[in-house]
């Protein structure tokens, strides 16, 4: 059962009425500040942080930036919901990213989309949904925020699991020659239907695992374990039964493709025609994640050639799960993303 903090409730009532006091008495409140000097434990600049609303109020965010930014010096990152998970991102990644960018010298902003965070509107059935409806307006509406709002004038669109969904198709709907780049971080769909499983299909998950023991055959001690009996061989052996169906299949699928023709796929068609505009698309996979593979299955040759040409990059963070829950692994993430955006990487 719960039992009710009524000793701490009483002691916050006490002190908030001490407040009531003081104004009484002729204190005045400290109001609140909507800019601010915040430490980014990073090597580079001080990095200043605002708050903003979009114009009709409905949006929120908050801006880093280096202190003394120039407006329009470089491209602005814009950083999209990763999830229900306000503005802070999961772990505080967004945080963390923000700050590094900002520290490295770019203007970086993350906000809350409708209904999510603190751009709540009281509309209860449609609050927390991972991929609203009007994710790509709202990204236009902060787009013409920092355009007019602050003179921006490129940008870079980012964001990890719902929030890569959300950058690539504003890419689509949008043809915004002032967006010159999307960052896709561990997507889990790239065509999001309301209803849809987001869980992992089963050939995504025989590469999991196919990693998973990958890595464990790099350790003596599991070695050991194999030949003293100290394993599961019927699931080891259920997984071997998987992988060989799956290269079997594979191999049917090469050899009928040599003589039939394959109409391109809906994201193969959507990457050409992003290809065709300018736009780079810049992947980020954690390496036990099905993002690569959701990918290559989706894409099965557009993916694959923009990659091999230099036209889209993949990052890979080594060990690490779909939210980066690791520290080790946001710092990975951070410092890869500070490398490919800082504006001297960048020409």
């Amino acid at each position: 059962y719960t039992e009710l903090p009524h000793y701490s409730i009483a002691r916050m009532q006490h002190w908030h009425s001490s407040l009531d006091t003081a104004a009484a008495a002729g204190f005045s409140r400290p109001e609140p500040r909507h800019t601010a000097r915040v430490d980014a434990r990073d090597e580079g600049q001080a990095v200043e942080e605002s708050i903003f609303r979009t114009a009709d109020g409905a949006l929120f965010g908050i801006a880093s930036r280096p202190a003394g930014y120039v407006p329009g010096s470089t491209p602005t990152a814009v950083l999209s919901n990763a999830g229900s998970v306000c503005s802070i991102g999961p772990n505080r990644i967004y945080v963390q990213t923000a700050r590094a960018l900002a520290a490295a010298g770019m203007e970086v902003v993350r906000f809350d989309l409708h209904n999510l965070g603190d751009s709540v509107t009281g509309d209860v059935d449609a609050a927390n949904a991972p991929y609203p409806q009007s994710a790509t307006e709202d990204v236009s509406r902060v787009l013409t925020h920092f355009r007019t709002a602050f003179g921006s004038t490129s940008f870079v669109l980012a964001g990890l699991c719902s929030g890569s969904h959300t950058s690539y198709h504003f890419a689509l709907d949008h043809d915004d020659p002032d967006v010159k780049e999307i960052v896709l971080i561990n997507p889990l769909t790239y065509y999001y239907t309301p209803g849809m499983s987001l869980d992992n299909p089963l050939q995504y998950r025989t590469v999991r695992d196919a990693n998973s023991y990958r890595r464990s055959a790099r350790q003596a001690n599991n070695w050991r374990r194999l030949l003293t009996g100290q394993v599961n061989y019927r699931r080891l052996v259920g997984f071997a039964a998987k992988v060989l169906l799956r290269l079997a299949r594979n191999g049917v699928k090469r050899i009928t493709s040599l003589w039939t023709h394959h109409p391109p796929s809906q994201m193969d068609e959507d990457l050409l025609r992003l290809q065709q505009r300018g736009l780079k698309v810049t992947y980020v996979f954690s390496d036990t994640d099905p993002g690569y593979w959701i990918a290559r299955v989706g894409s099965p040759s557009s993916f694959k050639n923009q990659v091999r040409s230099g036209e889209s990059e993949i990052i890979f963070i080594t060990d690490a799960d779909h939210t980066l829950s690791r520290a080790r692994n946001r710092e990975e993430l951070v410092t890869r993303l500070r490398e490919h955006l800082r504006p001297d990487s960048r020409g």
